[in-house]
């Protein structure tokens, strides 16, 4: 079986515990207006263009069969519609400043599972193995869950990172595989959920509650703490209020940062809203109401 990725990092520290290898699905069902890896949203593979590297030499523009790119402004421009379509990428293979690549890429179960079962003796001295996020992991639900009986038969430990938005019936097909759930709870009221990420959350409701009740104590909430529209005290004290009501005992606080900014050019989307990463206290403050309702909290 195959999929499609866009990363697969080792050495990660804060996508579940101990030493763990990260493995980037592709493809989101939500557009988060803070999103910090808009090169995850589509499900295809897509150019990206590094001007920081570029030098102007135009190669990419006389390489490009189908006139997608131009000169324009002192700089190349890129007509997405038909770059996102192509797959001869000839424009990549020309470019000598490695100012072009293509973000995602197929890959078989066998070589992911080779490429993660590398580090296998570090997963076991350190209590880690791997973290599938995304994107949203199970909107590649075959994929993931063939990878998932795999990563089982060969001894790894698999963590989920997820944002909820998914088939029911693979969420709790999943849930058999894993040892953790990292379940994003962005916003509770459906309305400022919409506002926030351009789809509503009663089906993200739902998963976390059948998540909560099959696989207790193997659930833990994710807040992503983003200035002016997760950060509000009720917001906060709604996410508390949810994961005491569903027996979840921990409730990680997730920073915003604004390294995902230039993506957004660099894959032709439109700019993301200007947004400052919180304070330390805006931190502070959301942990003390965690903590007071008795929930484990771990800050960045």
């Amino acid at each position: 079986m195959q999929g499609m990725l866009f990363n697969l990092q080792d050495w990660a520290v804060h996508d579940g515990a101990g030493i763990r290898t990260a493995v980037f699905l592709k493809g989101c069902p939500l557009r988060c207006a803070w999103c910090c890896n808009p090169e995850s949203q589509r499900p295809q593979p897509e150019l990206r263009h590094f001007g920081a590297r570029c030098t102007q030499c135009f190669g990419c523009v006389a390489a490009c069969p189908h006139g997608a790119a131009t000169q324009e402004g002192g700089g190349p421009r890129f007509d997405r519609a038909v770059c996102d379509a192509c797959t001869g990428h000839e424009c990549v293979d020309e470019c000598c400043d490695d100012a072009l690549t293509v973000v995602g890429h197929l890959a078989e179960t066998a070589d992911v599972v080779a490429d993660v079962a590398r580090d296998a003796e570090l997963y076991r001295l350190s209590g880690g193995g791997v973290t599938v996020t995304g994107g949203e992991p199970f909107s590649q639900a075959p994929f993931l869950l063939e990878l998932l009986r795999v990563f089982r038969e060969r001894g790894i430990g698999a963590d989920i990172e997820t944002c909820g938005h998914a088939r029911s019936e693979d969420m709790l097909a999943a849930a058999e595989l894993v040892d953790t759930f990292l379940f994003d709870v962005k916003v509770v009221d459906p309305d400022e959920h919409r506002r926030c990420t351009g789809a509503g959350n009663e089906r993200i409701q739902k998963n976390l509650r059948a998540l909560a009740r099959h696989a207790p104590g193997r659930v833990i909430v994710r807040l992503p703490l983003i200035p002016g529209y997760t950060d509000s005290p009720a917001n906060v004290r709604a996410v508390a209020d949810l994961a005491v009501e569903l027996g979840v005992e921990e409730v990680d606080i997730e920073p915003y940062h604004a390294m995902g900014v230039a993506k957004y050019h660099e894959t032709g989307k439109p700019e993301p809203p200007t947004i400052e990463p919180p304070d330390a206290g805006a931190f502070a403050a959301a942990a003390s109401i965690f903590l007071e309702r008795g929930l484990r909290c771990e800050l960045p």
